[in-house]
């Protein structure tokens, strides 16, 4: 008996000195039993009980520590949690690495304006995977997200459109030569369904202006000094995009099937890359850095 509920411990998903302190638990109550010589069968249960106990309650403190979940009681938390990861172009996001596009025409964005104003956009190529998700919403503090899709083919379900819309002249991506058949829309926040998050013939992008920014904002930028285009200040660029992408505040929360919820912060940054790592290079071509847009977990 007492190698059966060893071997259910040594299934529950902990590391090793969580793990122990549970089978401590259970072998400490039993050993005690032992020794009095009275009849352990209902003790035994009650002490398996408490240990699965313990080990469950710190299994789900694991889960929330490392996820960074919501301090709100969540029903289901344990099977949910595990499974809600957040990609971009394919690759999982995590808190220690910037994932990016690896080809140069695919996740760049744009920019339009001068050093008194200034509008920018890049792709959003987020897509949620994990068990018993029915819902992904996503919300922005600043800017907005951009969605250019056929008329009634949206993948979009539920949204908060912008009620003053931003000029997105910028945006970068051609879905047709005519658009006149297709809807765009701008949203504070968005929701699609976990079997179509989103579709071949729409564009998600996050779209901003300093014609929507406080005096304050606007003057921080004018301060750089920046040129549009300017190809020989790619240091310069990459702080202006940092300026133009910290205070976005992005956020993904999944809904399960349960009625509960998480959510996860999106941090977007920059880095310089050698264009020889996003686009083949003729031999004598001279390689020359480029600012990419990054994404991870805050």
């Amino acid at each position: 008996m007492d190698n059966y509920y060893k071997s259910a411990l040594d299934k529950i998903k902990l590391n090793e000195s969580e793990k122990n302190k549970a089978k401590a638990l259970f072998f400490k109550e039993r050993g005690t039993k032992k020794e009095t010589g009275k009849h352990t069968g209902g003790l035994l249960k009650t002490a398996a009980v408490a240990a699965a106990a313990l080990a469950l309650i710190l299994t789900a403190n694991a889960v929330y520590a490392h996820f960074g979940g919501s301090k709100e009681p969540m029903s289901g938390a344990g099977e949910n949690y595990d499974q809600f990861t957040i990609t971009a172009y394919a690759k999982e996001l995590t808190k220690t690495e910037q994932v990016y596009a690896d080809k140069f025409e695919s996740g760049t964005g744009g920019m339009s304006g001068n050093s008194e104003e200034i509008s920018f956009s890049f792709w959003f190529p987020f897509e949620c995977r994990g068990k018993n998700i029915d819902t992904i919403t996503y919300t922005i503090q600043n800017g907005a997200f951009q969605v250019t899709a056929p008329a009634g083919r949206s993948p979009v379900i539920d949204g908060e459109e912008v009620a003053d819309p931003i000029d997105a002249s910028v945006s970068f991506r051609t879905i047709s030569e005519s658009l006149e058949a297709f809807d765009t829309r701008q949203y504070r926040s968005f929701s699609v369904s976990y079997e179509e998050q989103s579709n071949e013939e729409t564009s998600i992008e996050v779209v901003d202006s300093s014609a929507h920014w406080e005096p304050e904002k606007v003057r921080q930028y004018q301060a750089f000094g920046f040129t549009v285009g300017d190809q020989k200040k790619t240091e310069l660029e990459k702080e202006v995009c940092d300026f133009l992408t910290k205070d976005l505040g992005i956020t993904c929360t999944a809904t399960f099937g349960d009625g509960t919820v998480q959510t996860k912060k999106i941090a977007v940054s920059n880095k310089i890359v050698m264009m020889s790592k996003l686009h083949d290079l003729p031999d004598q071509d001279e390689d020359w850095g480029v600012v990419v847009r990054c994404f991870s977990l805050q």
